[in-house]
């Protein structure tokens, strides 16, 4: 394993967290995902199967019959004030920390760096414009 895997294998969690789905046709895993925009159903109870949303949908309404034989009560309150899949195209993910819902690389960094307590110096460092071997020079030494 690379370095980078490693890395990304331990946010892995952290960053689910924060992808979201815009329904479609309700393709995407019940359970697993976060299609509610709050957390993955699999959080939220003890035991599960493997299902797809649209699997809990009847003619283009909630299947009430079987949420209620899986869920408790509050969760179907939940489930039904999201409206249900209804065939209208492919199932969208969205990604929660840009307003666009587009994955950034510099989104994920703010979530997973840790806060940099460095110099003000070696925070001016990479600037554009800032020969190299300064550049260098001045993020190696000990702040």
């Amino acid at each position: 394993q690379s370095c980078t895997w490693r890395r990304l294998c331990l946010v892995q969690h952290l960053v689910e967290e924060h992808i979201g789905w815009i329904l479609g046709e309700g393709s995407m895993d019940f359970w697993h995902d976060n299609w509610m925009g709050a957390r993955a159903l699999c959080h939220r109870v003890d035991i599960f199967h493997e299902h797809a949303v649209s699997d809990f949908v009847d003619r283009a309404l909630w299947n009430l019959r079987m949420l209620n034989q899986v869920l408790e009560p509050e969760l179907v309150r939940q489930i039904v004030k999201v409206s249900p899949p209804a065939a209208l195209g492919a199932d969208r993910m969205v990604w929660a920390l840009t307003t666009d819902g587009a994955f950034s690389v510099a989104s994920v960094y703010s979530l997973v760096a840790p806060a940099s307590s460095c110099s003000w110096v070696t925070s001016q460092a990479w600037l554009k414009g800032c020969p190299l071997k300064i550049a260098f020079l001045i993020s190696s030494r000990k702040s």
